[in-house]
């Protein structure tokens, strides 16, 4: 959802959202990610059931606080912000999703360490150096 909203914007399209924007979902940086399998990796489970982690920011963050995020950061870079479409929810939406990363905290002393708004200004500037490539 990230980069097709961060992509959206940088064309000047509105940026879809299904329902009422209040759903939530739990958006992790790829650098924590990566921090989970490499610590995944050296783990040694005492059973195979501790192989099941669920990996993310453990945090709820509703579409429309994305939205807001994304708004201030396109605006700091000179993007002019396209309004939101709204249309219906789609049949089966999840309205709330969120990851509990207490176990692979406990067991694989996994720490995200890289907050929703950092993340997403990285993922802008990635973004903006692809625009430039060669």
């Amino acid at each position: 959802m990230v980069p097709l909203f961060i992509q959206w914007i940088r064309e000047g399209n509105p940026l879809v959202i299904y329902g009422d924007g209040k759903q939530t979902r739990d958006f992790v940086y790829v650098e924590d990610v990566c921090q989970a399998v490499k610590l995944a990796l050296v783990y040694e489970p005492q059973h195979p059931e501790e192989l099941v982690f669920q990996i993310g920011s453990g945090a709820e963050t509703s579409l429309l606080q994305l939205v807001d995020h994304l708004r201030r950061i396109a605006q700091e870079s000179g993007f002019q912000f396209p309004q939101p479409k709204f249309e219906p929810a789609r049949p089966g939406e999840i309205r709330r999703n969120f990851s509990d990363i207490r176990r692979a905290q406990e067991r694989l002393g996994y720490r995200p360490g890289v907050p929703l708004e950092e993340g997403l200004h990285h993922t802008w500037r990635y973004f903006a150096a692809c625009d430039h490539a060669p």
